[in-house]
């Protein structure tokens, strides 16, 4: 994954997320990749095994992400920093 970041610009992160399925490319994107393994991007999408049922569930993938770090972000704000103080 290291060689398509770094030969496309697209950063690991997103990378990732879009194999985990949190996150749908952009065309832009997909260019990128096709580009990376030297195929057009309708061979690209051509050979993208996708059930439509997948893509509606990307965004519920999303909210659930998005709780989550809601939810993380919150407990840091409320002094929960995931560290326990011990006694001593």
């Amino acid at each position: 994954m290291r060689d398509i970041a770094n030969s496309t610009g697209i950063s690991i992160g997103h990378l990732g997320n879009i194999e985990n399925e949190y996150v749908l490319p952009s065309l832009e994107v997909c260019q990128k990749i096709a580009n990376f393994y030297n195929i057009t991007l309708s061979q690209l999408l051509l050979n993208v095994n996708v059930d439509m049922s997948d893509l509606l569930h990307v965004g519920e993938r999303r909210e659930q992400s998005w709780k989550r770090y809601r939810g993380t972000a919150d407990s840091l704000k409320a002094g929960g920093g995931g560290k326990k103080e011990h006694d001593g």
